[in-house]
Formats: C-alpha cells, sequence, structure tokens
C-alpha cells in the first residue's frame, strides 16, 4: 500500500507539472489548431449531388425505363429550363449582355448547365452585319433602341 500511494503521487506531482508547463499548454494550442485547420479545410471539400432516381424503387417501371432510356438513347443530363424577363427597355441592354457572358462562363467550366440559347448573342451579329450600329453598345438610348426593337 505505501509503495503504491508513492507511485500514485509521484504520478501525481508529475501530471501536475506538466499541466502548468508553457510548453505543454503551447502544444495543446497548436495541436487544437491544426486539428481546427483540418476539420475546415474538409468541410470545404464536401461535395453535394442530390440524384433523385436513387429514390425510385429499383423494380419501377420507371427506373427500368431511364435505364433503357440511358442505355439506348441520350442518358439522363438534368432538366431543361428556361429564364424569361419582363420588358426590356436601353437600360436593361448592359444587364442582358452580363448575364449572356456569366452563362457562357458557366457553360466553359461545365458547371451546372451543358448549353443555353440566347436571342442575345444573334441580336449581337444582327446589330454588327444588319444595321449602321457598329454595337449594341450604340443602341443605349432611347432614341435608337426602339428602331433596332420595332
Amino acid at each position: 500500500q505505501p509503495e503504491q500511494e508513492s507511485v500514485t503521487r509521484r504520478v501525481l506531482s508529475w501530471y501536475r507539472t506538466l499541466l502548468t508547463s508553457t510548453v505543454y499548454r503551447l502544444a495543446i494550442v497548436v495541436t487544437s489548431m491544426c486539428c481546427l485547420a483540418c476539420g475546415v479545410w474538409g468541410a470545404t471539400l464536401i461535395r453535394h449531388k442530390f440524384d433523385p432516381f436513387l429514390l425510385l424503387p429499383a423494380d419501377s417501371y420507371l427506373s427500368q425505363f431511364i435505364a433503357l432510356n440511358d442505355q439506348y438513347y441520350n442518358p439522363y443530363r438534368g432538366w431543361a429550363a428556361e429564364v424569361y424577363t419582363g420588358g426590356i427597355n436601353h437600360t436593361d441592354l448592359a444587364g442582358m449582355d452580363n448575364l449572356v457572358t456569366q452563362l457562357e462562363t458557366l457553360k466553359e467550366k461545365q458547371l451546372f448547365i451543358q448549353d443555353y440559347h440566347s436571342w442575345w448573342t444573334h441580336f449581337k451579329t444582327f446589330t454588327q452585319d444588319e444595321t449602321n450600329f457598329t454595337s449594341w453598345h450604340d443602341l443605349s438610348n432611347s432614341e435608337d433602341f426602339p428602331l433596332v426593337f420595332s
């Protein structure tokens, strides 16, 4: 018994000295910061992909149809979407150009969209080739805008 108490006292004394040590405290803080950094880095790498077809029963008619359609025709790549705008006037042309430019960037990066069709690119070509204007920028006033859009 006395020998066991002596060992216990030595261990507790060593542990008390360790807890008050600045080096030990610094090691705990650095280790905690490294764990936090790794956790944040790992959280930024999480990607979420929702596939609604995984919710279908494997033996359902719809699942079989989708499998056969993917095998013999075009595989499923998402849903088509349409973007509508309200009335357009000469102040909206820069915003329209910005929208189409951003869609083109997403298409080139192959993020979220595979393709898009916009009247804006044809309109820019028409403006340069078929009218007396050199660019759509020339139409950004209230006098010339109705002439081309009539």
